[in-house]
């Protein structure tokens, strides 16, 4: 059955609070004043998600939505899902990352995921190149309505925005790493064999940034439906970080 109107606006909803939820959370995870301010945090970013929102349902709305959809979506996205592919399957490693589905639902993944991981970098790379290539210069064109020529210029702005976080944030970790440039590349793109380095290097790394590095497992428990697991946590003030992650094994039922 298509679905109803109401479903549409649920729907909707739903992708709001996720996109909302997961900025908050990753900025209190980062800021200790943020977490003891969350109630604040979270109405003053509903406002500002709420006047930004402003320009969309005016009667130029019919102008902007089209413009944000070009110049806001397609090429940032494109940007940052070829960075997470790139460093997983390729710096992280196929075998890496099966080992940890296997420690999270029991089993390896077969080998027709394994050989997609390996070539969807590729395959997403030349998208992107082939977008990039194809992107226009010339003003964007409605029917009966065309853009001003500043508009480009500032398109280019915020696609740039949205991706520039990336190379930031690895330019701002790499003037904390100590050595040659091929040395600090090499290290960073290394993965940390056991868990127990793996502790060490966040405590060294957040330590270097003035974070807090107090690194502590938890034993957590959980069953429901007949099923009970059994995992360790590992509980990172910064929780952005990569690495800081629950592991869970099989679930068995009793």
């Amino acid at each position: 059955l298509p679905p109803s109107e109401d479903d549409v606006r649920a729907s909707r909803r739903n992708l709001k609070f996720a996109g909302i939820e997961a900025l908050i959370t990753g900025l209190c995870d980062e800021s200790r004043l943020l977490q003891r301010k969350r109630e604040w945090f979270v109405g003053v970013v509903c406002i500002i998600y709420y006047f930004g929102s402003l320009p969309a349902i005016s009667y130029g709305g019919q102008y902007v939505i089209p413009f944000l959809d070009e110049y806001g979506v397609s090429l940032s996205v494109l940007f940052i899902v070829t960075c997470e592919m790139v460093a997983v399957c390729w710096f992280y490693g196929i075998d890496r990352f099966s080992n940890d589905i296997k420690s999270m639902l029991g089993f390896y993944p077969g080998l027709y995921w394994r050989v997609c991981w390996m070539l969807c970098p590729i395959f997403i790379m030349i998208i992107f190149v082939m977008t990039v290539w194809q992107a226009s210069l010339e003003p964007m064109q409605l029917p009966g309505y065309t853009f001003p020529k500043w508009s480009v210029g500032f398109g280019w702005f915020l696609r740039m925005l949205s991706v520039s976080s990336v190379p930031l944030f690895a330019i701002y970790m790499l003037s904390f790493a100590k050595g040659t440039f091929t040395e600090v590349s090499a290290s960073i793109t290394r993965h940390v064999g056991s868990s127990k380095s793996r502790s060490n290097l966040l405590k060294g790394v957040w330590s270097a940034v003035g974070g807090a590095a107090d690194c502590r497992v938890h034993p957590i428990s959980d069953s429901w439906s007949g099923l009970s697991a059994q995992a360790n946590q590992t509980f990172h003030p910064s929780g952005v970080l990569l690495g800081c992650a629950t592991y869970l094994p099989p679930l068995r039922g009793r």
